[in-house]
């Protein structure tokens, strides 16, 4: 009987192959322009201002500051409205803490420079101004509604 030895392990390629990514070849598929490293991902936000992230910590500054007046006699209100913070705290922290750990390959532009360049999104280009009210429709109006409950709290 002859002996016939079956290679089940197959010889890997010491270069590894270019791979199809939605059609195109990995060697093909464009890179940032803003990034040095080619497998590093873009920045997340790289045409805000930091002031638009500050604007949106005001509006739930303003949530927590109407809860704080209306609240503040009622000792047990009161320890729900530091959950509230701490929540608040959370939520905009994580995103805080993911922008500080991402690589740092320019300069966001200032809030001049925002509303006067705009903002290019799936749909088309925004004008600084149209995209600012997108931005901050939600929390300003959440903090509209939790201002006017409060008052109607307090006067009862």
């Amino acid at each position: 009987m002859a002996d016939h030895a079956i290679d089940l392990m197959p010889t890997l390629p010491q270069e590894p192959e270019p791979f199809p990514v939605l059609g195109l070849w990995f060697e093909d598929v464009p890179q940032p322009a803003n990034d040095d490293h080619r497998y590093l991902p873009e920045r997340l936000v790289p045409d805000l201002p930091p002031a638009v992230g500050f604007m949106l910590v005001g509006a739930f500054a303003w949530i927590i500051g109407a809860y704080l007046i209306t609240f503040w006699s009622d000792l047990q209100a009161l320890e729900m409205v530091v959950v509230d913070a701490v929540y608040a705290s959370v939520y905009l922290g994580v995103p805080w803490l993911i922008l500080k750990l991402e690589p740092r390959t320019g300069q966001n532009p200032t809030l001049a420079v925002f509303l006067d360049r705009g903002l290019q999104t799936f749909t088309g280009h925004l004008t600084g101004m149209q995209a600012l009210v997108q931005i901050l429709t939600i929390p300003v109006a959440l903090a509209s509604a939790t201002t006017a409950m409060c008052l109607v709290a307090r006067l009862a």
